[in-house]
């Protein structure tokens, strides 16, 4: 307790960022959308457009693996934690996920539950 907070709740959306342009209804395109962790601009060269395109798969397989392990940590603190899919689908059906994650509980937090 450095400040005098006793309990921290943290909530990233660090994770859900492959999934915007999911949500929004237009999938990335790679051969011709830069990745967000590139350096290319819109005017790629077709080895740019290549290398994109393999980086994005690779990062692809990367950010499944992580969510299945980050969803296998919260369904271990709370069983029955939904997976991030499926808070997506309620996002498109409803306005705001913020009933959802009011109703599930925090995964990370300072406090054991």
């Amino acid at each position: 307790m450095m400040i005098g907070i006793k309990n921290t709740v943290v909530l990233s959306a660090l994770g859900v960022t492959p999934y915007v342009q999911q949500i929004a209804g237009f999938p990335a395109n790679p051969s011709f959308v830069p990745g967000m962790y590139t350096t290319y601009s819109d005017d790629m060269t077709f080895w740019e457009r290549l290398d994109n395109f393999k980086f994005e798969i690779e990062m692809h397989s990367l950010f499944i693996s992580w969510e299945k392990e980050i969803w296998q940590l919260a369904n271990d603190v709370c069983p029955g934690f939904p997976e991030l899919r499926t808070l997506l689908e309620v996002s498109t059906i409803y306005p705001s996920v913020t009933n959802v994650i009011a109703s599930a509980c925090m995964i990370f937090s300072s406090e054991e539950l």
